[in-house]
């Protein structure tokens, strides 16, 4: 998913990230840090990648997510090269939860014509 140019300008996957929910655009660092203030409501998708957070964001992320109405939360889970998807949320948390691994397509619930394949994610 990541071009070779965005791999040599630094670009990690958290920016990966954003680029899939924000329809394949990159952002630079800066601007990634300026998005911390977009609402809500504007937040389609959104994803955590982790290798030692995956606690906290399995638990205390996924319930702040929730409870702030996030429709989608993905969980990229580095060590295990899966990735849990969370949707639907409620007051107790999400009501549809995944986990897909292996040979798998993602999609966007928002937008169906985004979707990335977990090779991409871990390529």
């Amino acid at each position: 998913m990541l071009t070779n140019e965005a791999s040599q300008a630094g670009v990690g996957r958290q920016s990966m990230a954003v680029e899939v929910a924000q329809a394949r655009r990159l952002f630079t660092r800066a601007e990634y840090h300026r998005m911390a203030e977009v609402a809500t409501e504007d937040v389609l998708l959104l994803i955590e990648v982790a290798e030692s957070s995956l606690p906290y964001d399995r638990s205390t992320k996924r319930r702040l997510y929730a409870a702030a109405g996030i429709p989608e939360y993905w969980l990229v889970d580095c060590a295990a090269e899966s990735v849990e998807v969370f949707r639907a949320p409620n007051a107790d948390g999400y009501r549809e939860v995944s986990r897909v691994a292996g040979v798998a397509t993602l999609n966007l619930q928002a937008v169906p014509d985004v979707s990335v394949t977990l090779a991409e994610i871990f390529e």
